[in-house]
């Protein structure tokens, strides 16, 4: 007849030692269960690992830290103050450190064996770890959502990486193992640290084991540290429960030796459960849901490949984490002037009561900044050089136009004006320069407004004046007076005397010819045009199209249909926002480039490459639909054919 197992556990189990040697073996008795209710840990090293780094929002970095103590056990209580940055060595002080909970990734190893079905108290060994991590799952804070679980057993996993808590509950209450005739092993624990080092769906999820083993076979037990050290290598803390009696250290030292090796180089903990209830899981788990992250503002101002080490100097861990690598790609900010103007206009003001004046004292020249690595920054400063000089200079925001102080200018003449932009990394770069003509007027003023007259001296003056038209008046009434009475000397002189009738007068022609005609004085040369180089609109029927011409009198002129992208804006659906890009290096020579437009930048009908081509005097030039006739104010003498005489010799 086979023993009762339930009873096995009491009354067919061997002696106890305190059953052999009296009182003494009582005290030794309870030394030993003492010891077993306790976690075994040890001193291993501090640790702090660094994953996830993330420089999409350069120049800011984030990246997770994990960190422990000397004793394996997470620091869920770190502050910033602890933490240095080490970023290519230099040391940098962290702008954000938070506690996260990314989640647990939780694997129960259930090793079964004959020795789990001994009683625990009231129910047997197994039914009382069951329930115990029955009522962990169902008991744990409603706002952790993120865990997943899985279940190890003897015969394979039964359940892999659930996020349904419910569902793992399910797989523990349906496990129903021949305890009896299952032999313990390290299949369960082996499965479980397979699929611990597996990618993780979330990188910054920690992984841990819950291994439940009765004893092992020594053939088991030898293989224990090589399991240790790959859980130790890959970061997976091993939590034991050694489901055994409390004489266990006892008689199979090696065993306890090997399992607390395993759970302490791990950074686990080991314990020994005899009899009553388990300990709680949620001791062990939740420390482990802590991870920081922690974000800095990086000095990189160079493309390549970068280190980042993290150094945590706190209570019970004073270490300096293993260096990782990332890359990042860094070039200088991009300023483009917007529509700046090819003249600027003041004109004089004259009040009634003060001198005159010019107007406006400034201009408005607006500016956008391009990140051709793609990573928008603070700036540091913002420049408007004029004629090579520093005229004006912004260090706080909105970099986003310059006034542009034009009080001086009381002379028309022609200016350059360059942007010049620094970034938060020291990085700098100028734009193109553009020339700009400021136009003064001359200033008309009348006699009265150039002299000043008093009150009595401009009644004098207007009575002297009245006076005198009078006499000029009376004058030349009397000399009228007698131009129409002739003297008597006057109808005497023949030559005075009317012709008589039938003799003709000379003729105003035969006057006109006998006189010298007078000479038309010579014309004055007409004015140079106003311009150098311009595209001239065409319709679709090649006929120039009543709108504005596009004048080329900028070094750098960029075309598109986005005004935030294009100097010039070009109202067309076949125009990309920032289309094409025309240089002129040199006088007489205008470069134009394609932008990477979807429709193209077309010169006599032959699309152009972003390495762009020269334009001569007539090319036609299309932006995507959009047709221009390019010209020169000053074309080159076109070549001449030479003719060569034919001879017989040839």
């Amino acid at each position: 007849m086979m023993p009762n197992p339930f009873q096995a556990s009491r009354g067919n189990a061997p002696a106890a030692p305190w059953q052999r040697a009296g009182w003494l073996g009582w005290l030794l008795a309870a030394a030993l269960l003492l010891t077993a209710a306790l976690p075994a840990t040890a001193q291993t090293e501090s640790r702090a690992v660094i994953s996830g780094v993330d420089a999409s929002q350069f120049p800011a970095i984030s990246f997770y830290l994990d960190a422990t103590d000397a004793g394996g056990k997470p620091l869920t209580a770190l502050t910033a103050s602890q933490v240095q940055i080490l970023e290519d060595d230099t040391p940098l002080e962290p702008d954000t450190l938070a506690r996260v909970e990314p989640g647990l990734q939780v694997i129960i190893s259930l090793n079964a064996g004959p020795t789990l079905t001994y009683l625990a108290g009231d129910v047997t060994r197994f039914e009382a770890i069951r329930a115990a991590l029955l009522n962990w799952v169902t008991s744990r804070p409603a706002a952790i959502s993120a865990d997943d679980f899985s279940l190890a057993t003897n015969t394979g996993l039964q359940t892999i990486r659930s996020t349904d808590p419910a569902d793992w509950a399910a797989a523990v209450t349906n496990y129903q193992p021949d305890l009896l005739n299952t032999t313990p092993s390290l299949v369960s624990l082996t499965q479980a640290l397979d699929l611990a080092v597996d990618p993780n769906p979330n990188p910054q999820m920690k992984r841990a084991i819950l291994y439940i083993t009765p004893v092992l076979p020594t053939v088991a037990v030898t293989a224990l540290p090589g399991l240790a050290q790959r859980a130790q290598q890959q970061g997976v803390p091993i939590y034991v429960w050694l489901v055994a009696s409390a004489n266990t250290p006892t008689n199979s030292p090696d065993l306890v030796n090997n399992l607390t090796e395993l759970a302490t180089r791990s950074g686990g903990q080991f314990v020994l459960f005899s009899e009553g209830t388990p300990p709680n899981p949620e001791d062990y788990f939740q420390p482990l849901r802590t991870i920081y992250q922690v974000s800095y503002n990086s000095q990189i101002n160079a493309s390549g490949s970068h280190t980042l080490a993290v150094e945590i100097d706190a209570p019970g861990a004073a270490v300096e984490s293993a260096a990782v690598t990332f890359d990042v790609t860094v070039l200088p900010p991009n300023p483009l002037l917007l529509n700046p103007p090819a003249q600027v206009d003041r004109a004089w003001e004259q009040p009634e009561d003060a001198d005159p004046y010019l107007t406006p004292n400034t201009t408005t020249i607006a500016y956008l900044i391009e990140y051709p690595d793609g990573h928008t920054r603070p700036l540091r400063a913002a420049r408007l050089y004029v004629d090579g000089e520093l005229a004006v200079e912004q260090t706080a925001e909105p970099f986003e136009s310059f006034a542009w102080d034009i009080s001086g200018y009381t002379e028309t003449g022609s200016h350059t004006i360059q942007l010049e932009v620094e970034d938060a990394l020291g990085l700098s770069q100028r734009s193109g320069e553009v020339a700009v003509a400021v136009n003064i007027p001359e200033l008309k003023r009348d006699f009265l407004s150039e002299i000043e007259i008093a009150p009595t001296t401009i009644l004098l003056i207007a009575a002297a004046l009245a006076a005198g038209l009078t006499l000029l008046l009376a004058l030349l009434f009397t000399r009228r007076k007698r131009s129409a009475r002739p003297s008597r000397r006057e109808r005497l002189d023949p030559l005075t005397q009317p012709l008589p009738a039938g003799k003709d007068r000379p003729s105003r022609a035969r006057r006109s010819a006998a006189a010298p005609s007078p000479t038309r004085p010579p014309q004055p040369a007409a004015p140079p045009p106003a311009w150098t180089a311009r595209l001239l609109p065409r319709t679709e029927a090649g006929q120039t199209a009543p709108a504005d011409v596009i004048l080329l009198d900028q070094n750098e002129i960029s075309f598109g249909s986005d005004p935030q992208q294009a100097m010039v804006v070009i109202e067309s659906p076949s125009v990309s926002p920032l289309h094409a890009r025309l240089t002129h290096p040199e006088p007489g020579v205008y470069v134009l480039a394609d932008a990477g437009s979807i429709a193209g930048t077309w010169v006599n009908f032959a699309p152009i490459s972003t390495n762009g081509a020269r334009l001569e005097h007539g090319d036609l030039v299309h932006f995507g639909k959009a047709a221009y006739r390019f010209e020169l104010a000053a074309p080159p003498e076109p070549a001449r054919p030479v003719s060569t005489p034919y001879t017989e010799e040839q």
